[in-house]
This record gives structure tokens, C-alpha cells and sequence, in this order.
């Protein structure tokens, strides 16, 4: 048999996708609470404020930012001159 080699072909999703689904199985696991008549966890709905305001980042972030991986791009304020000068011991 000749040696193959696999590549695996990942759907890795991204941040925003994985967000949205997670926010997605909290509301079908709320709908399902509410459907059976059962105790609905308060945290559940904190984790889904949470997840929402990271989704809004995560979507702001990547309008505003340019696709990573070109080396090309640094942020603005990692290129600005220190306010002081840095210590160096003695020696």
C-alpha cells in the first residue's frame, strides 16, 4: 500500500463565528427552559450579555483592523517614542 499523506481539512470557524454559535446554544437552551416550565439559571443570561459584547468587539475589531499575516502592519501606538527613557542597571 503506498504511503499516503492526510491533510486535514479543517472548518476551523472564526472568533465570530464561534461567538455567534455559542450565543445561538444559550438561546435554544433558554427556549427549551422556557418551553418545559423549568427554573431558568441566571447566569445564563450573563453569559449571554458577555458574549454579545464580545461578539460587538470582535466585529468592530475586524472592520477596523487589516487581515494579520503580512508583517507589514504594526499598531499605531507601538511605534510612538516612549515619554521617558528606559532604566538600564549598572553594568
Amino acid at each position: 500500500m503506498p504511503m499516503q499523506t492526510t491533510q486535514r481539512l479543517t472548518n476551523d470557524p472564526t472568533p465570530t463565528q464561534r461567538l455567534a454559535r455559542a450565543i445561538k446554544d444559550i438561546d435554544r437552551r433558554l427556549d427549551w427552559v422556557h418551553l418545559n416550565n423549568q427554573p431558568v439559571p441566571i447566569n445564563a443570561y450573563r453569559a449571554r450579555r458577555i458574549l454579545h459584547e464580545a461578539l460587538a468587539r470582535c466585529r468592530e475589531r475586524t472592520v477596523i483592523l487589516p487581515p494579520a499575516g503580512d508583517g507589514r502592519y504594526r499598531r499605531p501606538d507601538a511605534m510612538r517614542p516612549k515619554p521617558y527613557p528606559v532604566a538600564r542597571g549598572p553594568g
